[in-house]
């Protein structure tokens, strides 16, 4: 109840203190109406004498000569009875006509926005326009000097060759005139060098001037385009900010990361964003009354509204990207320069990965992705023939560990600790063959023909085993899948079988260790049964 009763004496005190404000305000305006009353009385009888005298008026010429007098006051009663309604009612009734009947004018609206611009420029080039035009002033006064000592120079000639005095009186006027012109011509331009050197000596350096510009600028527009710039990024921070709120506190967490509506919520709220930041600095702009600024950004917004509709496709193209409908979508497998990459994000720089390079994530422009498609990822798909310690086998002969791999190169430890780099397109042009993932080693070993009879079943069968066991001693057993052996071929001199070990994941820094060792193997394997190990020969012929 207390609090009730204090509202009421605050709310009537605020009342009796703004009575005395209204009452004045009413006194003054009933004198202004009053004194424009008495002006239309005092018209209203100027009109009435001006009526009179054209009654009694002697001629038509001395009418006509009144009728205007007439006229003049008419119109001075019909603005002051204007005036009187507008001030007594508050509205402008013959503008708001006029407005309705007005058609628009777009050069002339124009014109008038930036006409303010055109009046800050001339004035920041009025000095040097004056300098130019007062140079260009005594460049055609010498030029129109010259003209007048050539005809004075002639008008001599003819005088000197006249006979008749009345054309030497003629010639000698002529010449007066003349000189007086010259005259004129010399003051004329001692004048506009006096003025000249006048502006000259009133310059200053280029960082002094440039210094005094800045400081006008500053001292009046300066603070309003840093208030309105201000305004552009408080606004658009704070939405920003807001932004991510709603993305954590509301029920859009829980929305799938690339789902249609989050990414058409985003697209819509940061269009959103943009426009309320603009709006914030026009009004500011506004505010401030600074109308050239105002036109300057409103001449900016247009050129960037018009560059827009220029690239129309484009943006309908990059906005289907960023929803997640267009040709490249999130999570899908895309070929960029020639490497496949994984798209994890779409933005304005969008992010694509692969798992297999050292720093395999790099950031692309939305625009470089608009003639690109992508596809689902495949089960189990591989991203590089190689990673980072698996060894591998170049078509060059090149046998080594992959020490470091990005997408620009891929460095190689050679067998005896040598390094090798490639470029990664000369590297996938190697074909390399990857043994860290498991492969299968093969050897050919002869016999002599004499073993023509076991050769097929018997000793293919012997090299298995033996060659299996062997690995299996060299400790090498855990890394080993199977052996194989059979017949591959009769050769020249041998009959040609051949053996093959294929060996798991983690045995490719073995692998010409296991090729030697299978040879050793069949070696000693013939050696302990007595097969005869045959040698290249050279068979003569002797002519008849």
């Amino acid at each position: 109840m207390r609090k009730v009763i204090a509202t009421l004496w605050l709310a009537a005190a605020l009342l009796l203190c703004g009575l005395p404000a209204l009452a004045q305000d009413g006194r003054e305006l009933v004198e202004t109406l009053m004194s424009i009353q008495r002006a239309m009385n005092e018209v209203r009888a100027d009109i009435a004498d001006v009526e009179t005298q054209m009654a009694d008026a002697p001629n038509r010429a001395r009418r006509e000569a009144i009728g205007q007098e007439l006229t003049e006051l008419r119109k001075k009663l019909a603005r002051q009875r204007q005036n009187f309604e507008t001030i007594a009612s508050g509205l402008n009734l013959q503008a708001a006509t006029d407005k309705t009947e007005e058609k628009l004018d777009w050069q002339a609206e124009l014109k008038e926005l930036i006409s303010p611009l055109l009046k800050e420029l001339k004035q920041i080039t009025d000095r040097p326009r004056e300098i130019d035009r007062l140079r260009t002033e005594i460049a055609a006064h010498q030029s129109r000097l010259q003209g007048a000592d050539k005809a004075m120079a002639r008008i001599g000639e003819v005088r000197a060759s006249a006979v008749d005095p009345e054309l030497r009186t003629a010639l000698d006027n002529l010449e007066l005139k003349w000189r007086e012109h010259k005259e004129q011509l010399l003051s004329d331009i001692a004048v506009t060098r006096y003025q000249l050197e006048q502006k000259l000596s009133e310059e200053q350096s280029f960082a002094a001037s440039a210094r005094n510009i800045f400081e006008s600028f500053f001292k009046s527009r300066g603070k309003n385009l840093l208030v309105a710039v201000a305004a552009f990024f408080l606004v658009f921070f704070a939405l920003r900010f807001l932004h991510g709120v709603i993305h954590r506190r509301t029920p859009m967490q829980r929305m799938e990361q690339e789902s249609f509506l989050l990414r058409l919520f985003d697209v819509l709220f940061y269009m959103g964003i943009v426009l309320a930041a603009s709006t914030a600095s026009l009004v500011v702009l506004y505010l401030s009354g600074d109308w050239v600024l105002l036109g300057l950004t409103f001449i900016l917004l247009v050129a960037i509204v018009w560059s827009a509709k220029e690239g129309l496709r484009r943006f309908w193209e990059q906005g289907k990207l960023i929803l997640n409908i267009g040709g490249v979508r999130v999570g899908e497998r895309i070929i960029w320069n020639g490497l496949p990459w994984r798209v994890e994000t779409l933005h304005y720089y969008s992010t694509l990965v692969n798992p297999a390079f050292s720093g395999g994530r790099i950031r692309v422009q939305l625009n470089d992705l608009i003639e690109q498609v992508s596809r689902p990822l495949g089960n189990n798909e591989d991203w590089f023939p190689s990673r980072e310690g698996d060894w591998v086998m170049l078509a060059d002969g090149s046998y080594g560990q992959v020490q470091r791999q990005t997408p620009e190169h891929v460095r190689l430890e050679l067998i005896g600790g040598s390094h090798k780099t490639f470029q990664i397109a000369d590297y996938l042009g190697q074909t390399p063959r990857n043994l860290s993932q498991g492969f299968t080693v093969g050897t050919t070993f002869g016999v002599d023909y004499k073993h023509q009879a076991i050769a097929t079943h018997e000793i293919p069968e012997t090299f298995r085993a033996a060659v299996e066991e062997g690995i299996r001693n060299a400790g090498l057993g855990d890394m080993l899948d199977s052996v194989s052996a059979d017949f591959k071929a009769a050769g020249a001199s041998s009959l040609d079988i051949g053996v093959w070990a294929t060996m798991k994941e983690g045995a490719g820094h073995k692998f010409y260790a296991i090729e030697r060792l299978m040879q050793r193997i069949c070696t000693e394997t013939c050696t302990a049964r007595g097969w005869e190990i045959p040698f290249a020969q050279i068979t003569v012929h002797q002519a008849e």
